[in-house]
């Protein structure tokens, strides 16, 4: 329970630097300012995982050998992403059927790419690690993101049916 505790409240710090880049990306943020936001919630969520997994030895460096490969991957989809929902928030006052169209294949499509990299990742720590820990870092990591994507998806304006 005590784990639990802790991680709720470092995903909830990592979410004030999120909506601190969100807030202020509204403001046309340059991109080294995203850059610094990044790596800041980059660094916030290694010490949770660091913390959480606790792995020793050996594991440890197969672990980090695989997490580093796998945000590098996800961090790509995220910039994807961010270049998605500022295109939708660009176009939201007079958004067309297309254009709704197209943002909804685009999203869809990024959740695709992400399942595989998740599942990519997942059977590299399952095979090098153990599966025990490969799920464990999974529901860590699905936590997290879930926790991201909430706060993201409620500061977005939902299409009005006209």
């Amino acid at each position: 329970m005590k784990a639990i505790k802790s991680l709720m409240k470092a995903v909830l710090l990592m979410l004030s630097v999120g909506v601190f880049a969100q807030n202020t990306s509204s403001q046309m943020q340059s991109q080294s300012e995203n850059d610094l936001i990044q790596s800041v919630f980059n660094a916030e969520k290694r010490s949770l995982v660091d913390e959480y997994m606790n792995l020793k030895g050996e594991d440890e460096e197969v672990f980090w050998e695989i997490y580093n490969k796998y945000e590098a991957d996800m961090s790509e989809l995220s910039k994807e992403r961010l270049d998605l929902m500022q295109n939708y928030a660009q176009d939201f006052d007079n958004l067309t059927e297309d254009q709704a169209d197209k943002f909804s294949k685009e999203y869809y499509k990024l959740d695709k790419k992400t399942q595989a990299v998740s599942q990519k990742y997942y059977n590299q720590m399952k095979k090098r690690l153990s599966p025990k820990q490969a799920l464990s870092f999974k529901q860590l990591d699905d936590y997290i993101r879930t926790a991201v994507r909430f706060h993201v998806l409620d500061a977005i304006p939902f299409v009005e049916n006209k």
